[in-house]
């Protein structure tokens, strides 16, 4: 049916629209529009894009006033999801994270959506050229905030703190892949619903999961704090994580968030978003060894090489 009907894709993203605006939106975006609104389109939401996949010309998140450019066309589109899948119209190069949000994208959608096999041959294609070229990133997110959160335990010459991370999703998990432990005397898992992420955990680490309330009442060291959830403006769960970042234990925040909260009330803590200097600094410094890759590959997708695409 896609070769039937012409797809079309509405596009806006980090590369030529602010970030800022972007992830603002993005955090409010579920619940906007009904299913019937959408007409079946697929929708590619992030921190760093939202992009509308349909065979109906027509953009359904005109009305967000954002400057959404448009692609149609089979080729065209196809070449989209494989790029983005690939990770090489990421903010950082190569990192992994948007390759299982581009799957998860279609995966929601309904069955009977005629454009599930057009994602499914495009992802099938980007995970090929990750393989063959080896193109991951260095430092995905979870490794940067790390990094400038011990950078300021190495200035400050303080012993070992603990790790506070705020949310339950695949981003607040992934953490769980690095060495924390050689740095900080222990991780916390701070959210809504401990019983949910309990059972994707093992036993030893049931243990580390808590609402904010029952980690405030036990509170009996130093810690760093790691924002890695979007939505918690609601349901006055922003009050509860304000007091764990507010707490005088609390030393440093690294805000993941796609729209941060806590910025102004945080001034006289050591804080970083992905809207700060210091973060731009360190996903240039690490995209340097990307970008020529990263181009290459662009190229060659863009010019159709069948052994990549």
């Amino acid at each position: 049916m896609t070769q039937e009907r012409t797809p079309h894709c509405y596009y806006v993203d980090h590369s030529f629209h602010s970030a800022r605006e972007i992830g603002g939106i993005y955090s409010k975006l579920s619940g906007m529009y009904s299913p019937e609104e959408l007409g079946g389109c697929i929708v590619l939401a992030t921190c760093q894009r939202i992009e509308a996949y349909t065979l109906f010309e027509g953009n359904p998140f005109a009305g967000l006033g954002l400057p959404f450019r448009h692609l149609a066309g089979l080729e065209a589109v196809r070449k989209r999801i494989v790029a983005i899948g690939a990770g090489v119209e990421s903010q950082i190069l190569g990192e992994r994270n948007v390759y299982h949000q581009v799957r998860n994208a279609f995966r929601d959608a309904d069955d009977g959506n005629a454009l599930k096999g057009l994602f499914t041959e495009a992802l099938q294609g980007a995970q090929a050229i990750r393989r063959a070229r080896g193109f991951y990133a260095d430092m995905n997110y979870e490794d940067i905030s790390l990094a400038i959160l011990q950078d300021v335990l190495g200035r400050t010459g303080v012993d070992a703190v603990g790790l506070v991370i705020v949310g339950s999703g695949m981003l607040a998990r992934n953490f769980l892949e690095k060495d924390i432990l050689s740095v900080y005397n222990g991780v916390k898992f701070l959210t809504r619903s401990p019983r949910n992420l309990k059972k994707k955990f093992d036993k030893e680490l049931k243990m580390s999961v808590m609402r904010c309330s029952d980690f405030r009442a036990n509170e009996s060291e130093e810690y760093h704090c790691i924002i890695a959830t979007n939505g918690i403006d609601v349901g006055g769960y922003s009050e509860d994580v304000r007091q764990v970042l507010l707490s005088d234990s609390c030393k440093a925040v690294f805000d993941l968030s796609a729209a941060p909260l806590f910025r102004d009330e945080l001034n006289a803590k050591f804080y970083v978003d992905t809207y700060s200097n210091i973060y731009y600094d360190y996903v240039d410094r690490y995209n340097s060894t990307k970008i020529a890759e990263s181009q290459r590959i662009r190229n060659e997708i863009m010019n159709g090489v069948p052994a990549l695409v």
